[in-house]
């Protein structure tokens, strides 16, 4: 998919009503908005507006909007209790497993958790936004947790 027709997305909402744990952030984009792409997709649940289906659904190649967002911080959790900075640079091109996503509409705070597949540590990134956009073109498939018992 080109960088051109990632942007124009077929489904774009602030409805959050959308499932990103075990989902891989593949790329990121900084600029003046934030882009954070999914080419594995994320699970949007039955209850989200965009979502008529009735069934929890995964997408396509999908992106997660921070607008007018800046990166405030960004930490990796290495062994035996050390720590290390993540540099803006850094996040474009990490691989990351979101074990947990929180965005505070009041404050614009968006916290993101989860794993760094490419040295198997936990991190952090902290971001501040206006607003949040998720985006896709198509379901491909029910959600992992759609059946889960």
């Amino acid at each position: 998919m080109s960088r051109e027709s990632e942007l124009k997305w077929k489904i774009s909402t602030d409805d959050d009503n959308i499932s990103l744990h075990d989902c891989l952030i593949s790329k990121a984009s900084v600029g003046n908005d934030i882009m954070l792409f999914f080419d594995n997709g994320f699970d949007v649940t039955s209850k989200n507006i965009c979502n008529e289906t009735g069934r929890h659904k995964r997408t396509g190649t999908a992106a997660v909007i921070l607008h007018n967002a800046i990166y405030e911080k960004g930490v990796k959790f290495l062994p035996e209790n050390k720590e290390k900075e993540i540099a803006i640079s850094e996040i474009s091109g990490i691989d990351f497993e979101v074990l947990d996503f929180y965005f505070d509409n009041e404050t614009g705070i968006v916290e993101i958790s989860g794993d760094a597949w490419n040295e198997s540590v936990f991190c952090k990134l902290k971001f501040k936004a206006g607003k949040i956009s998720y985006c896709w073109n198509e379901f491909v498939d029910d959600a992992w947790f759609q059946d889960w018992e």
